[in-house]
């Protein structure tokens, strides 16, 4: 028998498959995951790469249970492959992770399985905590989270502005870790009652602490004092749609399952939240980063069970309190709810996915936070003969011809062959790959991309 978390079960249920439609927005594939896993930890190391660690895989072990990994990967988005990292030193699933000020990665409780009586794969939360040490590249192991052995349902975590580490549950819990001392202070009601797990949090900037839970409370670590918002207010919690903005406000959304349209904004000092412009579509499964020229950008589906076009971009504008769209992407994106955001040091943006493992890259090599100029789709159909291990290449185009490159590459990236210029009808013997996914991409002058998914037998 196998036992699930309710969570893990619904997210299975929700593969979302982006249907075809073409704008304004490019986007195009990266090197895809090298693995298969679903609830991964993630962050981005000091240097700019990403880090993906953990997870639990979709294949499950020759016994039959539930496969976790301590495996972690890192994209590198110059070079655009994936390479293998350090092991952790135990298996994790869903880990709550912080950055800290030194850049070291804090990897805190998540999930593991048990045998519990009869039942195989039992999930339990564990109150391991590891961290990815940037100048030893290694995992370590930390003071363990002092919340006893209640089985808390989830944490949240937020590093303060004297550095140490912030934790709490939604049991009411809550504890300081202190990185001098690499150890924990339990906390729970000494400062006041935490309710709804107080997540997410995010640091003003008078030094306090906002709590978006119970319909926010503030904390103020120097104070000693952890008190409700009175009146309280009306609040959106969920993962991803909650940013602080340039000038200290904050903005949430709703990205549940309710189809609401509004936005909320906290005031500077966190005491008041009004409703702001509307978004343009519901907001589910959407979530947002601050780009550098301030304002927000909302990617995701919206809405997700309307199979019509999709906006999938929407932009606050923080100088004006409003919500844009500059259109829908130029290629179909594939995503699973636990989807993850990065911008990355060149001003574009990360869409990491774990499970399928299609990830991708927006307004990459841009530079600048402006929607790029459309590209023009490729105009190529890519074929794969399996019993003649050949893959065949047909250009589409009309009128001219359109000159292409051709990268064959394993499914961590790697290059394997490159050809500088490819026209008309190709192909190309695989007889020398062994058994194996790999990918084809064109690539033109422009930028423009179209890949291929290929199983090698």
């Amino acid at each position: 028998m196998k036992l699930l978390t309710t969570f893990t079960t619904l997210f299975f249920s929700f593969l979302l498959l982006i249907p075809e439609s073409y704008g304004q927005i490019p986007i195009r594939e990266t090197a895809f995951f090298p693995d298969s896993v679903t609830l991964a930890g993630s962050a981005m190391l000091p240097d700019g790469r990403v880090m993906v660690w953990g997870g639990q895989k979709l294949a499950q072990t020759p016994s039959g249970k539930i496969w976790l990994s301590n495996k972690s990967y890192i994209y590198d988005p110059v070079q655009e492959t994936w390479s293998a990292g350090a092991d952790l030193n135990a298996e994790v699933v869903g880990p709550t992770v912080v950055t800290l000020q030194n850049g070291n990665i804090v990897s805190m409780g998540g999930q593991v399985y048990t045998t519990f009586f009869t039942v195989d794969s039992f999930p339990q939360r564990t109150h391991r905590v590891e961290m990815y040490d940037v100048s030893s590249q290694m995992w370590v192991d930390l003071d363990t989270i002092p919340f006893g052995s209640s089985p808390y349902t989830g944490i949240s975590a937020i590093v303060t502005p004297a550095g140490n580490i912030f934790l709490t549950s939604t049991n009411g819990d809550y504890a300081m870790f202190n990185t001098n001392t690499m150890s924990w202070t339990p906390l729970t009601g000494t400062w006041g009652p935490l309710d709804a797990g107080g997540r997410p949090m995010v640091n003003l900037n008078n030094g306090k602490i906002f709590l978006t839970g119970a319909g926010g409370q503030l904390l103020d670590i120097a104070a000693t004092s952890l008190t409700y918002l009175n009146p309280a207010q009306k609040l959106y919690t969920g993962e991803g749609a909650v940013v602080k903005m340039a000038d200290g406000r904050i903005l949430t959304w709703d990205n549940g399952s309710s189809f609401a349209q509004e936005a909320i904004i906290v005031s500077v000092d966190g005491t008041t939240a009004t409703p702001t412009d509307s978004l343009l579509i519901p907001g589910q499964l959407t979530k947002g980063l601050l780009m550098p020229d301030d304002k927000v950008w909302m990617f995701g589906p919206g809405e997700v069970f309307t199979m019509t076009g999709k906006t999938l971009l929407q932009i606050f504008d923080p100088a004006t309190d409003t919500w844009s769209s500059p259109g829908s992407y130029n290629i179909a994106p594939q995503l699973y709810v636990d989807y993850q955001l990065f911008l990355l040091n060149d001003s574009s943006i990360f869409v990491l996915n774990t499970t399928l493992p299609n990830c991708y890259r927006i307004n990459a090599g841009s530079g600048s936070t402006g929607i790029q100029d459309q590209l023009e789709p490729l105009e190529w159909a890519i074929s794969y003969d399996q019993q003649q291990k050949t893959l065949h290449l047909q250009s589409l185009a009309t009128g001219q011809t359109e000159a292409v490159s051709l990268s064959i590459m394993d499914i961590q990236g790697k290059m394997l062959s490159w050809e500088k210029e490819v026209t008309g009808t190709h192909q190309v013997s695989l007889n020398s790959l062994s058994s194996g996914i790999y990918i084809a991409r064109l690539l033109r002058e422009d930028g423009a991309h179209l890949t291929k998914k290929i199983q090698v037998k």
